[in-house]
């Protein structure tokens, strides 16, 4: 679909007046304490519905990494007992190799991308467009303020775009 030259100026312009602390502030974000456990953190992404999501040292008000479904198979892959085959295991003992009460902070995906709430919608976008699903909205003083996924852009995009159009 090519897009018109007075639908490209609307893309443009909405890209470049709305910041990412704007798409956030009304988002409920799902923070996992760095001191839960794994098996905790599990549950809060089942509970939740959800395929990963930020954890912060809450004392400190700082996001220290994402827990996601692939840093924990990761870590589970790599404690494997050696005298078990994989398909031998139930999810039970798999989370019990990792250890019940192992913090997820041992286990987090540490590197992420993250934006300032002033940024505007242009640098997600150019970070997605990079093979990243997420990222986080950090205050320059370190604190996280919300998760901006390629979902809630998206969604925003589909509410707003035909209302520039008209």
């Amino acid at each position: 679909m090519v897009l018109s030259e007075d639908e490209v100026r609307a893309e443009t312009e909405l890209w470049s007046s709305m910041t990412c602390g704007e798409l956030i502030k009304q988002q409920n974000a799902i923070v996992i304490n760095a001191d839960e456990s794994v098996e905790g953190a599990c549950e809060i992404l089942l509970k939740n519905n959800i395929l990963s999501a930020p954890v912060e040292n809450l004392e400190k008000k700082q996001l220290i990494g994402v827990f996601t479904y692939r840093t924990l198979v990761e870590s589970l892959v790599a404690k494997l007992p050696q005298n078990k085959r994989p398909q031998e295991l139930n999810m039970s003992d798999l989370l019990h190799s990792v250890g019940p009460k192992v913090p997820v902070a041992d286990i987090v995906e540490r590197t992420f991308s993250s934006v300032l709430p002033s940024d505007t919608l242009a640098m997600p976008v150019t970070q997605f467009g990079n093979r990243i699903h997420r990222t986080a909205v950090v205050a320059e003083h370190g604190e996280f303020e919300g998760m901006l996924s390629q979902g809630l852009l998206l969604g925003f995009l589909q509410a707003n775009l035909p209302k520039l159009k008209s």
